[in-house]
């Protein structure tokens, strides 16, 4: 078969693996002991080039500390135009957000946001969202969004667009009096509206909205007047308080930057905690505006709001804090502190991008919650009484499935999660908490494991190296082996494919393109440098003012000791990355120009001088440089110089390798002028290049379509550079 058809099949294979994106849990009977637990599946759909969403329920009983599990629907609800949903205390009413198209719509026109509510299984509320005319789109985004229903099932609290005024040219006429202060307003038409950037470039003015479903009633948060150009997400119902939301603003002015992955800001985007109650319009901030909060969460009493918070400034992802409201006081006190350097596999600190809805336990007392320790993805929980922070997952001798674990849900006192590695496709799993949580003393029960099509061909480890400057600074790395070349004469050729971010970090779970990879024939090395989030807050910040060289040697060693240890074959090493990563793949081939025979590349940075001028997070490229961001003060020849220093651009000469690059026209992180560049440069060099552009897609190239297309070259590309 040829390694075209091949790399199709393995992908294919793949693309029939489901993920597991969210799941509820609801009581079922009044002894409080049998439930429902309904998760939502995505998959692939290459035919149709789309995500396919459905979903399936789950019934099990709580026996002592075990869960038993009853029985699954073989049926699975097609859900895909669902954005969001929830259900209220006792889960007898369900508001259903979703996007769709009414039969009466004019041909062509697009899909509206509709809201349904459903009583002990009946659809009692229809509304199109347009209808209320009280504000614009309802945002589902995990940045700003929230849809929740109260406790008592009769209203609904969520996030969206602020009302936009009607605007109309200079020399339109006006065919009859408008409503007393609803006239257009002329010549505003064009005026630039700042949107939150990359993959949120609808939400330009998000604000709290509460609904009364059934009378349509609107109540709008409106923190102009009071604390001014503030943009409102992330809205919790206040437990007790009937008209009460909690939710965190983050500043407009003087610019919005791009807030997807990039959160810790100074000057600009910092964010607080507030309150309203949106009956009586009382407006309250609870917390400073100095630093970066998000992802509140009330325990089910109603007197300890929880939320997670980042210093100002500095790198994108940062270790962050656990704070703690104390709702009869106001008082703001920290449960879990930022942690710099980790004691030998100690706590490494918090670096969670949020919990899921519901987090705590019944009694209030703790918070149950997944985050990166290293390169393992555990299963953690906060005492929030003692203020300690443990393990329910891994780092014990306990008989659980090893890899990574992500918590989907924590409710009845029931955890769901699921956990997968990069061998083994996700398995979905359910425990029941004890009143002290203690790893060996859980019972974790498998509700269903999907279909594995890689058992037995990949396997897998985790690998420490230590920096070879002096300190010593340890890092680590995930090799996946392919495990029919661990029986041949030959040794399989070598893919170092570093993670973006670059604070980011890669753990061990199931991964579509490094298993792909690995099914390939491929050795697949994904390096955690220096920098990588999972380490303490020394190790991010020893990163800045060091990128292009720190990160660099460290991918470039731990290739050298997987070839040392016999894993791979040195004269067949090739890279592959993304973003920060695709900085590191132009960064390898042109300063080891000998020893890595090709890159692939994704919407890589190449050009920080360039940039910075047109990306939604022109502070990255100052700080991944070594310098302060402060968006009143134009940038000086020195900083130009100093960015231009740290560019794999002016190393393109250095280049011998073929490289392959995959942009995504509507990009406005990496913006697509970058990959242009290094094309256009190599090109005029005489090298092998060659350019992909995907132009519905953005910075992940995530598109159904767009990845696999991505991925078959991309493998081809490498695979030929192997031969």
């Amino acid at each position: 078969m040829e390694f075209t058809d091949t790399a199709c099949k393995v992908f294919r294979e793949c693309a029939l693996v489901p993920s597991i994106a969210g799941a509820t849990v609801l009581c079922t009977d009044p002894e409080r002991s049998r439930y429902e637990v309904r998760v939502n599946w995505e998959q692939r759909d290459l035919e149709r080039g789309k995500q396919v969403v459905t979903t399936k329920s789950y019934f099990v009983e709580r026996k002592g500390d075990h869960v038993v599990s009853v029985c699954g629907t073989t049926f699975q609800a097609d859900s895909s135009s669902v954005l969001r949903q929830t259900f209220s205390g006792d889960g007898g009413v369900r508001a259903v957000l979703l996007k769709d198209k009414s039969s009466k719509a004019e041909p062509g026109s697009e899909p509206q946001q509709y809201i349904e509510v459903w009583r002990s299984g009946n659809l009692v509320k229809v509304i199109e969202v347009p209808s209320l005319k009280k504000h614009g789109i309802i945002h589902e985004n995990a940045q700003f969004g929230s849809f929740q229903l109260s406790s008592d099932g009769t209203k609904l609290v969520y996030v969206a667009e602020r009302e936009k005024p009607k605007t109309c040219s200079f020399f339109q006429k006006v065919k009859e009096p408008p409503a007393e202060g609803k006239a257009p307003k002329k010549g505003m038409e064009y005026e630039y509206e700042d949107s939150w950037g990359e993959r949120l470039k609808k939400v330009v003015q998000p604000v709290v909205v509460v609904l009364e479903w059934d009378t349509e009633e609107c109540y709008v948060v409106d923190l102009q007047d009071k604390y001014g150009s503030i943009s409102a997400g992330l809205a919790q119902w206040v437990p007790g308080d009937p008209y009460g939301v909690a939710f965190v603003g983050w500043e407009n002015e003087p610019r919005k930057l791009g807030f997807v992955a990039c959160m810790n800001r100074r000057q600009v985007c910092t964010s607080a905690v507030y309150y309203a109650n949106v009956k009586t319009q009382e407006y309250t901030r609870l917390t400073s505006c100095d630093h970066h909060c998000f992802s509140p969460r009330f325990n089910p009493q109603g007197d300890k709001l929880l939320f997670l918070q980042g210093r100002a400034g500095g790198p994108h992802i940062g270790c962050l804090s656990l704070q703690l409201i104390d709702w009869s006081t106001k008082a703001v006190s920290t449960i879990i502190d930022t942690v710099e350097t980790p004691q030998e596999d100690g706590f490494p600190g918090l670096y969670s991008m949020g919990f899921s809805e519901y987090c705590w336990d019944k009694s209030g007392s703790y918070i149950v919650f997944h985050d990166g320790w290293k390169s393992i993805q555990n299963v953690l929980f906060v005492d929030v009484a003692k203020r300690c922070v443990g393990r329910l997952t891994g780092g014990g001798g306990h008989n659980l499935p090893q890899g990574s674990w992500t918590v989907l849900c924590v409710r009845e006192d029931l955890v769901v999660a699921h956990v997968s590695s990069p061998s083994t496709t996700p398995r979905l799993m359910v425990c029941s908490l004890k009143s002290v949580p203690e790893v060996d003393l859980l019972h974790w029960t498998e509700l269903e494991a999907t279909f594995n099509p890689f058992n037995g061909r990949i396997s897998w480890a985790v690998m420490e190296f230590k920096s070879s400057e002096e300190g010593g600074q340890l890092y680590e790395a995930i090799v996946l082996r392919p495990t029919a070349a661990q029986n041949n004469s030959s040794l399989p050729p070598l893919i170092v494919y570093p993670h973006g971010g670059p604070h980011v970090n890669i753990v061990t779970e199931f991964m579509v393109w490094p298993a792909c990879l690995a099914c390939l024939g491929f050795v697949v090395l994904l390096v955690n440098y220096r920098g990588s989030k999972g380490y303490g807050n020394a190790s991010i910040y020893s990163l800045p003012g060091r990128c292009g060289t720190a990160d660099v040697v460290d991918c470039h060693n731990a290739a050298l000791d997987v070839i040392a240890k016999g894993m791979a074959d040195g004269g067949k090493v090739v890279v592959l990355g993304g973003s920060h990563g695709g900085f590191l793949a132009a960064h390898l081939v042109a300063q080891y120009p000998d020893f890595y025979k090709a890159a692939a590349m994704r919407n890589p940075v190449i050009n920080f001088p360039g940039m910075v001028i047109t990306t939604d997070i022109p502070d990255w490229n100052y700080v991944e440089a070594g310098l302060d961001y402060d968006s009143k003060r134009l940038p000086s020849s020195e900083d130009y110089s100093k960015m231009l220093a740290v560019s794999p651009i002016v190393l393109a000469d250095q280049i011998k390798s073929p490289v392959l690059i995959c942009i995504g026209a509507e990009d406005m992180r990496v913006p697509p002028t970058q990959g242009r560049q290094l094309y256009h440069t190599l090109k005029a060099l005489g090298r092998e290049t060659r350019l992909l552009v995907y132009p519905n897609d953005s910075h992940p190239i995530s598109n159904v379509a767009s990845d696999a297309d991505s991925f078959v070259n991309s493998a081809i590309w490498l695979h030929n550079a192997c031969l």
